[in-house]
C-alpha cells in the first residue's frame, strides 16, 4: 500500500488505477487492490470517473486525501 500512496504523491492529480499502475510499472490489479485499503484509512479518496488514458474505459479516479507526514507507516493500524 505504501508504494501506491508514494506514487500518488509523486504523480499528483486524478489517476485511475490503470494509469497509476502504468507509471509504477506494476499490474493494475495491484493498484486496484491497494487503493480501497488506503481510502479506508482516509489516506486517498475516490473521485469522479472519467475515461482512462490506458484502458479507454470509464474508470474512477483517485487522489491523495491530505498531506501525509513523512515517515507515516501505512502498515500500522
Amino acid at each position: 500500500a505504501e508504494m501506491v500512496l508514494d506514487a500518488l504523491v509523486k504523480y499528483p492529480g486524478f489517476c485511475t488505477s490503470a494509469e497509476l499502475a502504468q507509471r509504477m510499472k506494476v499490474s493494475r490489479f495491484m493498484t486496484a487492490r491497494r487503493l480501497p485499503d488506503l481510502a479506508h484509512n482516509n489516506l486517498v479518496r475516490q473521485c469522479a470517473p472519467r475515461k482512462c488514458r490506458v484502458t479507454g474505459n470509464q474508470s474512477v479516479t483517485w487522489e491523495v486525501a491530505a498531506l501525509i507526514p513523512i515517515g507515516y507507516n501505512t502498515q500500522a493500524g
